[in-house]
């Protein structure tokens, strides 16, 4: 902890009114504390959230100052913090949660024909309550939309209440405008306020966190990730009154649970399975819903129990120009993300890679960078990590990834290391002794299992090894297993668990 403890955060009327109760809870329990403010991408960008590519575009430019040191301390309103995060950068809730629903404010005495909203959740919802209705996009801080809806522009916006009392304006709008409160389910983690810091000051943060509503944020976060997205995603939930709301493909799952079995009700109730036979899925969370899409299709149900937490690492230092100059290697959908997102949030000259060759080991890696805009190498669909080092041109390229991967290991060239696998949280809960076929997919996966469960315990299950370097991992440890017949291929490998039940 430094002398004077430096908080950033975005410079918007809402935003210093945040800073500034974090501000005094610094003084009070640390001493001096001042506030750095900072623009962010999302500030200047003013596009529609559909046209931004990835989430935490009003975070990473504060992050990066945490990062570089420049700042001690940031302030976040917790919803717009990345569902993937950085290993040296945790964050806590802070406070108590302010009202989380939504408020529909209307211009008086006029029918509610255009509604201004950028938030694909609340024009699902609205488009449900106004089917008659234009949802039109909607950006700037709070006074700015309260003006657009002054002039006209729209006939109604929907604001998040918590940010209208923090700034005291419900008693001039309600003079204003027509104001409602909307029964309807508002994002994950909508009022609740975030601090985040580098992991060697988690300890004396942790002094003025608000433990209880920390792991309430957490789990809303968790449904984030699992759906394997941010903002962009249409959806409500609250673990703290269970409530979940979901937008896809013309359907809209939505449900009131108990707390305690949140987490899995939100995956069973979004990928449709609720077969008894529950076969374990112990990778990261972001590949459980598509999986058990699949194992619903063979009608055989699935129990999520991720082992693995994926986390970016890499140094602001390593973000420099010279990563224009070579080729990229990609062996995972994660890496592709990751490198992506920050390059645009950094401003790079991303075109120059249009004209360099970018190497991506397996489709749902090449079809991530597809959605950035740009084409990978033609390669076969089922090319291997081995096969791509026959092919590439160590000297000009740059593996962009896991540094503890089999590629990383094996590849002679430059390493931009992206992210690693860490055990995960203990959120989810343990497997019950009724589910007896249990996948792993990495030897990291092993090694938590280990940690998790103890080797007992997983002497009474039939494992699942997902390829030959997972059955390495099993094996040294004594275990019995079946190893996927295809290696990569999770239709294969529901077939090889279907013939053992």
């Amino acid at each position: 902890m430094t002398k004077l403890i430096r908080i950033g955060t975005r410079a918007s009327n809402l935003a210093m009114y945040q800073a500034n109760l974090v501000k005094a809870a610094c003084e009070k329990h640390f001493g001096a504390a001042e506030i750095v403010k900072i623009t962010t991408k999302g500030d200047h960008d003013q596009r529609d959230f559909q046209k931004i590519l990835g989430d935490g575009f009003f975070t990473r430019t504060i992050e990066r100052a945490l990062l570089l040191g420049q700042i001690d301390i940031a302030v976040h309103s917790a919803k717009d913090l990345p569902s993937l995060q950085h290993d040296n950068l945790p964050w806590v809730a802070f406070d108590q949660r302010a009202a989380c629903q939504d408020v529909l404010i209307a211009r008086k005495q006029q029918k509610i024909q255009r509604i201004g909203t950028s938030s694909p959740r609340r024009k699902a919802q609205m488009q449900s309550q106004y089917p008659d209705a234009e949802i039109l996009p909607l950006r700037g801080n709070v006074e700015t939309r309260l003006n657009k809806l002054r002039n006209g522009k729209y006939d109604a916006i929907l604001l998040a209440k918590a940010g209208l009392e923090r700034l005291g304006l419900l008693k001039d709008i309600e003079h204003d405008f027509a104001l409602r409160d909307l029964d309807i389910i508002t994002a994950p983690t909508q009022g609740i306020l975030a601090i985040q810091c580098r992991k060697a000051d988690f300890a004396w943060m942790q002094k003025i966190a608000n433990e209880a509503l920390s792991q309430t944020a957490y789990v809303e976060k968790e449904v984030l990730k699992f759906l394997g997205g941010g903002c962009h995603l249409p959806i409500g939930a609250n673990a703290e009154t269970g409530d979940y709301d979901f937008f896809r493909g013309g359907k809209r799952y939505t449900f009131q649970n108990e707390k305690e079995q949140y987490l899995q009700r939100v995956a069973s109730s979004t990928s449709e399975n609720s077969f008894t036979e529950k076969i374990i899925l112990t990778h990261s969370i972001q590949q459980h819903e598509k999986v058990a899409r699949l194992l619903a299709e063979a009608e055989l149900g699935f129990y999520s129990y991720p082992l693995i937490e994926t986390k970016t690492i890499f140094a602001e230092e390593q973000w420099q120009v010279e990563l224009l100059d070579y080729d990229l290697i990609f062996t995972s959908p994660n890496a592709v993300r990751i490198f992506f997102q920050e390059a645009f949030a950094r401003d790079l000259d991303v075109k120059k890679w249009q004209a360099k060759k970018i190497f991506c080991v397996g489709k749902a890696t090449a079809k991530t960078l597809a959605d950035f805009g740009f084409s990978s190498q033609d390669l076969p669909p089922t090319a291997t990590s081995s096969e791509l080092l026959k092919v590439i041109d160590s000297q000009n390229a740059i593996y962009c990834g896991n540094p503890d991967g089999e590629f990383a290991k094996n590849f002679q060239g430059k390493c931009f290391p992206l992210y690693k696998s860490f055990p995960y949280k203990e959120l989810w809960a343990k497997p019950p002794e009724s589910c007896r076929h249990m996948v792993f997919c990495s030897p990291s996966s092993v090694e938590f299992a280990l940690q998790s469960l103890g080797k007992d315990q997983l002497k009474t299950r039939q494992l699942y090894s997902f390829g030959p370097v997972t059955s390495q991992a099993l094996q040294k440890q004594g275990f019995s297993y079946i190893e996927n017949p295809e290696s990569g291929s999770w239709k294969k490998m529901i077939a090889c668990i279907k013939e053992q039940i």
